[in-house]
């Protein structure tokens, strides 16, 4: 919209924002006014498409780092998945690496049991071998008293 055409009303109504006055063509500063009016306006155009295009480099940049904002919470997002999966396999692996070090730790204490019991037995043993084994002595002396006699 051209605010300086000849077609250009206000919007506010049948009041005029400014009162009017006539100008007058044979004031001899009218053609310098009118210069400066449209030097003004040429500016102020100028002003606005510099502003124009300011405004549509900056939506540009703006849609560019959304789109990047976008393609870099996706790559998060993957990586974050990928990371919780490790994890989990991870804490998966720990579990069962728990699970094996607590049946070695059962088959040792199984294997320590067995070996003291075996070890009681083996003494046991020793102890009634020692017994027969003096019981034999003893039978021999008193077979060769026997014979003695």
């Amino acid at each position: 919209m051209d605010i300086f055409s000849e077609s250009y009303s206000p919007s506010i109504g049948d009041k005029e924002p400014y009162p009017a006055f006539e100008t007058d063509r044979l004031d001899p500063h009218y053609d310098e006014i009118c210069n400066r009016i449209e030097k003004l306006r040429y500016e102020v155009q100028e002003w606005v498409k510099s502003l124009n295009l300011r405004l549509e480099k900056t939506a540009q940049r703006a849609q560019l780092l959304d789109e990047r904002s976008v393609i870099a919470a996706k790559d998060t997002h993957e990586k974050l998945a990928t990371l919780y999966s490790k994890i989990k396999e991870s804490q998966n692996s720990d579990f069962k690496f728990a699970a094996l070090i607590e049946r070695h730790n059962q088959i040792v204490q199984s294997f320590e049991l067995r070996l003291t019991q075996s070890q009681r037995l083996i003494e046991n043993q020793a102890v009634q071998l020692a017994k027969q084994q003096e019981l034999i002595d003893d039978a021999r002396r008193q077979l060769e008293k026997l014979k003695r006699l």
